[in-house]
């Protein structure tokens, strides 16, 4: 299945930079080791299999509902290079999702994660994201990006509307010269397979006083706080070294899960059914720093809110609703 040059070349600069996609999430080509496989790609949508990764594979055997937002996250981002008219694959303001089988998930089991552009503007974009297991429906959501940003300066340059009649073809033949020219970027995921999600996440407990008290709650019943000091490298970011969607997703269902277990006196939290994800900043990974991830549970129902920051600052980058 031929590739728009777009989709193509974000793939492989995904993987040349080892992002949290190629190194966390095996999205990666054939030509660079991986096992992603294209099924179909269109002016609209975008399907894509791949065997899942151990590590993202919960003991129960269930879909992982923080992973699926992760891969659906990447998919849908690197199919919207395409099809805005200006190639912007612009930043993500929400990603939200909910289970929708409890069919048992197993380790290399292949996963089709499909998207498709449900409406797009020069502002906004919503897509439509899903999950398959041999044509059984596991999940589905949705993903809202903001297009005006994340372009490259050279690009935004070259693909203003002025001049993009005259240059689109350039710039398709420059992007496919470029992924001629990588070599292979073949790599290890960086979780070992058996890897529990904290550890493979580089999350460590911190009581909230020494996280910064970073939790912050609307709920009126809010109990079981936790907080997680989390060591950010390069290979947690996108191509364009912020923090990834998706991994940051990841981190909020973790926190929320182990707040879910201290009020709950369990030792593991049940899958999560459902998440509302808001992504109101940015956290550059281009070196390493810290940031905090904490979460609160409510002591009467299945809910929990939970928040990501610089550990430096204040203001919030990723938060989330978790429903269980």
């Amino acid at each position: 299945m031929s590739l728009h040059p777009v989709t193509n070349f974000l793939f492989r600069l995904s993987s040349k930079s080892k992002s949290f996609g190629a190194s966390f999430l095996g999205l990666r080509l054939p030509v660079d080791g991986g096992e992603l496989r294209i099924d179909r790609f269109n002016d609209t949508s975008i399907s894509t299999t791949l065997p899942l990764p151990a590590w993202l594979c919960r003991p129960d055997g269930q879909l992982c509902l923080a992973g699926f937002l992760a891969m659906a996250d990447e998919v849908s981002t690197f199919g919207m290079g395409a099809w805005d008219a200006r190639h912007r694959p612009g930043v993500s303001v929400t990603l939200s999702g909910q289970r929708t089988s409890s069919k048992t998930i197993e380790a290399g089991e292949e996963i089709t994660f499909n998207a498709a552009l449900i409406k797009g503007g020069h502002s906004l974009a919503w897509m439509h994201i899903e999950a398959l297991s041999g044509g059984e429906l596991l999940a589905t959501g949705r993903h809202l990006k903001f297009q005006p940003a994340g372009l490259p300066p050279f690009f935004a340059a070259v693909s203003h509307p002025v001049i993009w009649p005259f240059t689109r073809s350039l710039a398709h033949a420059g992007l496919r010269a470029w992924a001629d020219r990588q070599p292979p970027a073949h790599m290890d995921l960086v979780p070992r397979p058996d890897a529990p999600r904290a550890e493979a996440l580089s999350m460590t407990e911190a009581t909230p006083t020494d996280a910064g008290a970073a939790v912050y709650s609307l709920l009126a019943d809010g109990a079981s706080p936790k907080s997680f000091v989390v060591a950010l490298q390069r290979h947690h970011g996108n191509p364009g070294a912020t923090l990834h969607g998706g991994c940051g997703t990841m981190l909020l269902e973790a926190a929320a899960s182990a707040s879910y277990c201290a009020e709950r006196g369990v030792a593991a939290a049940p899958p999560v059914q459902r998440m509302h994800v808001s992504l109101p900043g940015a956290l550059g990974v281009t070196k390493p720093r810290t940031a905090v991830v904490a979460a609160v549970v409510s002591s009467t129902k299945p809910h929990a809110q939970a928040v990501l920051r610089c550990a430096a600052g204040k203001s919030t980058a990723v938060e989330a609703d978790v429903w269980w």
